[in-house]
């Protein structure tokens, strides 16, 4: 097993926002899920998964939030992976609005212990409406 200490800082954009998440080695792709639900104020009520090589369109080296499906996210942790600075990948949120999170690796940090499993570091910004309101109509 690889060494569960240090931090990663990752950049995490959609649209024309983007907030810095900072996590520890010792947290799981789920507790990477649940830090960008809350750094992006969207309710944890839909399915998602990491794609880790970058590609929406590729089955390799996808971590599913889906409980059933392997391998599983909440099963990974963040030390797992051989971090490096400006490595990309996407998070997918929502199978049905289809909400991709593109994903920047900025700092490394092996040596570094945390308080918390993560936090968010940078905001810029506003947060996308994760349900916008249509327009009413007059029928």
């Amino acid at each position: 097993m690889k060494n569960q200490s240090g931090t990663v800082s990752i950049k995490v954009a959609i649209q024309k926002s983007y907030r810095v998440i900072k996590i520890s080695f010792k947290s799981t792709l789920e507790d990477l899920h649940l830090a960008i639900q809350g750094a992006f104020d969207f309710d944890d009520d839909h399915l998602y998964a990491f794609y880790m090589n970058g590609d929406k369109r590729s089955m390799d080296n996808v971590y599913w939030g889906v409980p059933e499906e392997s391998p599983s996210a909440s099963d990974t942790t963040i030390g797992k992976f051989h971090w490096v600075v400006g490595h990309k990948f996407l998070y997918r949120f929502d199978f049905g609005d289809n909400w991709y999170f593109k994903c920047k690796v900025l700092e490394v940090n092996p040596n570094e212990l945390m308080d918390s499993y993560h936090t968010v570091i940078k905001e810029k910004g506003e947060s996308p409406e994760q349900y916008p309101m249509e327009e009413d109509f007059e029928l």
